[in-house]
């Protein structure tokens, strides 16, 4: 529910907004509760409940452009951090849009290193 979502962010961001100014920036973004929700995306759980293999460790080793895209995408109003309201809609959209389709887009974008919407031989090389 609406109400639940915001209860959720709440919780988070006083987690992740560690010096109180009230916006996150990318280095606050950077850390376990924010990677945990990136995770779930990106090395979801398989059918045993385990998470491992090699999505997990592209998952891990994409991280810092995994957030990078992120703060990106969110910072609606380009300021490079993330007001309550950018985070909580952000997030909104990270926890319900599961879709494959989804899910193949936020990985194309971390392929993509230069953002130019394809991937060459070394942004390949570079992921793996």
């Amino acid at each position: 529910s609406p109400r639940e979502h915001h209860d959720w962010a709440s919780k988070m961001w006083r987690r992740m907004d560690r010096d109180g100014s009230e916006s996150i920036t990318r280095r606050e973004l950077d850390c376990e509760e924010f990677r945990s929700i990136l995770r779930s995306i990106l090395a979801p759980r398989t059918k045993a409940g385990f998470m491992g293999g090699a999505a997990w460790e592209r998952a891990e080793m994409n991280m810092n452009q995994a957030i990078h895209l992120c703060l990106r995408k969110a910072d609606l109003n380009s300021d490079g951090t993330l007001s309550f309201e950018e985070f909580k809609s952000f997030a909104l959209a990270l926890r319900q849009d599961q879709s494959s389709a989804y899910t193949a887009t936020l990985v194309f974008a971390l392929f993509d290193l230069d953002c130019d919407g394809s991937i060459d031989e070394d942004e390949f090389r570079e992921v793996f």
